[in-house]
């Protein structure tokens, strides 16, 4: 069943381009990465684009 996004594709973007990486090293400890938090309006147009979530491994590409 596909889902209805019913988003321009500028707001998808938006949406899309708020999902950051994020890196953080204290000191000289080694670095900690993370994504952060997907909502569900989010979650829903990744899957409407069928699109993968982001995971720590995966390389991020810019949109």
């Amino acid at each position: 069943m596909a889902v209805q996004i019913g988003s321009t594709p500028q707001r998808a973007l938006k949406q899309l381009r708020a999902i950051q990486r994020h890196r953080v090293r204290i000191n000289d400890a080694a670095p900690i990465d993370g994504i952060s938090s997907i909502d569900a309006a989010q979650a829903d147009l990744l899957q409407a684009l069928n699109l993968p979530k982001p995971t720590r491994n995966a390389q991020m590409t810019l949109l």
